[in-house]
């Protein structure tokens, strides 16, 4: 949910992201699917793990295949702002963003270990 908790985000099974408002329980703005993100399966579920930022205006996707994925989800429509494709070996089971007051930063980490930190 994003920080003003009008927005709530969904993956699903489809591999896609959705945006809902939660006033109305409609989505919002078009659904986002891409070839380079792939929603992982856990215990039989499909699983991704994505977080949203304290701002409200960016969501990062870990996807199974260890793409990272920026998405804007300003005014209830999902535009891609980066795809980070090549940094993770295997599936990125979390993802947090870190406060700051000069740059956009969060972490992800795969199912190896492996930590990132990335600065916008």
């Amino acid at each position: 949910m994003t920080p003003n908790e009008n927005v709530i985000v969904s993956t699903g099974k489809d591999h896609t992201v959705k945006l809902w408002d939660v006033r109305t329980w409609k989505q919002l703005g078009s659904t986002f699917e891409h070839s380079v993100y792939s929603c992982g399966l856990a215990g039989g579920v499909r699983k991704s793990e994505f977080c949203i930022a304290p701002n409200g205006q960016y969501v990062v996707l870990g996807s199974s295949n260890g793409a990272v994925i920026v998405l804007d989800i300003a005014n209830g429509k999902i535009q891609m702002e980066e795809a980070y494709c090549d940094d993770h070996k295997s599936g990125v089971v979390g993802a947090a963003w870190m406060p700051s007051t000069k740059s956009a930063t969060f972490a992800t980490i795969d199912k190896s270990g492996q930590l990132n930190v990335w600065r916008e």
